[in-house]
């Protein structure tokens, strides 16, 4: 089983994040046994008589057609801070995956469970820009370190279900992608910028296929290349895709995505 870490300050929507996937996987595994279930009573309800075996059908056919509410999956949004540490375990494509929440209030702990990681997603808040410059900074610590900079990584810029945000221009400055991208020399070019809501769900898609990947890979740490997804939907996915990504085939020059508005 992989084991994951994931980082970030103080209310940057750590514990909201993993109720989010918890909810979203759940969904998707509820509707692949709710379609089983209805494939296996037609199947039964076509061996009785002709006559009975029509009928059944045909109720089979109408109970299947309910299925979950296209709306998004809500979840409660009030959460306690991270103390603590906190372990979460999420199931994708039979495999299970650890997820070890370390709360911003353990700052100066934080290196002691880097070696046991691998793979790591760091949170930024992207609602609040009197903390983004201290987020960067402690992000620029994590990726220079020895343990960590070489490992998948994963950063998510949080809350864009929020009024205001910052724009796209200050965050590319902020966190320096642009930069980290261009060094030749970089060994984080395994690294991926996604735009999320934790409250809304969306773009969690983009986040269970990334975890799915890890999942899958045979490697501890695959070296996949750099992307910017900066992407922004204003309404979230109706379900989460629990499919596994086709592994990537190669190097190749990273992508910047800008955010798309619908």
């Amino acid at each position: 089983m992989k084991n994951g870490l994931l980082l970030g300050l103080d209310g940057v929507g750590k514990t909201l994040l993993l109720r989010q996937l918890a909810a979203q996987l759940t969904r998707s595994q509820r509707g692949v046994i709710e379609r089983i279930r209805a494939i296996a009573h037609h199947v039964s309800t076509t061996a009785s008589t002709a006559a009975g075996a029509a009928v059944a059908v045909a109720r089979s056919r109408g109970s299947a057609a309910v299925g979950p509410s296209p709306t998004a999956f809500l979840i409660h949004r009030e959460t306690q801070p991270t103390i603590g540490v906190e372990h979460t375990t999420l199931t994708i494509d039979t495999r299970n995956c650890s997820i070890c929440e370390v709360g911003g209030q353990l700052l100066p702990m934080w290196k002691a469970y880097y070696a046991a990681c691998d793979f790591w997603i760091y949170v930024i808040d992207i609602a609040n820009p009197a903390q983004v410059c201290g987020a960067a900074i402690e992000l620029f610590a994590i990726l220079q370190h020895e343990t960590m900079r070489s490992k998948p990584k994963l950063v998510l810029l949080n809350k864009t279900d929020a009024y205001f945000t910052l724009d796209d221009q200050l965050l590319r400055s902020y966190l320096c992608l642009d930069q980290l991208y261009a060094d030749p020399t970089a060994q984080d070019h395994n690294l991926t910028v996604v735009k999320v809501s934790a409250l809304t769900g969306e773009n969690m898609d983009m986040v269970i296929k990334w975890l799915a990947q890890r999942m899958s890979s045979s490697h501890p740490h695959n070296h996949g290349h750099g992307q910017h997804h900066l992407h922004h939907h204003h309404h979230a996915s109706s379900h989460a895709s629990v499919s596994t990504p086709p592994a990537d085939t190669g190097p190749t020059e990273p992508r910047v995505h800008p955010v798309a508005r619908a």
